[in-house]
């Protein structure tokens, strides 16, 4: 008598031969060794996924992707994070706005950048920082926020 493998199940009691055992689909996992049914066969959660049968853990979207789908079956369901956006963990969910004072040039970012001295982003999600223009000065106590009148 033969036993269902992690990533395979088997409808059939008493199995005699391996071949009986049925692989879980793309997009889910399965641990359990000797599953009796499909529904042992766990959708990856977000921000992973597999990309092949019989599997026992799921891949993580790299850092600088995310991916919001349940049962992801492609590295192509880990997106890259907007320009102005960063995911610095692996298997992330979201991608979160630079802070305003931050900026995030290119797509796929693990992180935001802060303004240079003279450069302001007032705002969340900043692709990039702007210089203060003629008659106006930085004012903030905070880096890259807020340009004001001169006095």
């Amino acid at each position: 008598m033969y036993s269902a493998f992690s990533g395979t199940f088997s409808e059939s009691i008493g199995a005699s031969k391996n071949f009986t055992c049925r692989e879980c689909p793309l997009g889910t996992f399965s641990r359990s060794i000797g599953a009796a049914n499909i529904s042992t066969c766990t959708s990856c959660p977000p921000g992973k996924f597999s990309t092949a049968n019989a599997t026992v853990n799921c891949t993580e979207c790299v850092a600088g992707t995310f991916s919001a789908h349940w049962g992801a079956g492609s590295i192509l369901a880990c997106t890259n994070c907007v320009e102005g956006k960063f995911s610095s963990t692996n298997a992330s969910t979201i991608c979160t706005d630079c802070s305003a004072g931050t900026f995030a040039e290119v797509a796929a970012s693990t992180f935001c950048s802060y303004c240079q001295q003279g450069k302001v982003s007032g705002f969340n999600g900043s692709m990039a920082c702007r210089v203060c223009p003629a008659g106006y000065v930085f004012v903030s106590m905070v880096v890259g926020l807020i340009c004001g009148f001169r006095v």
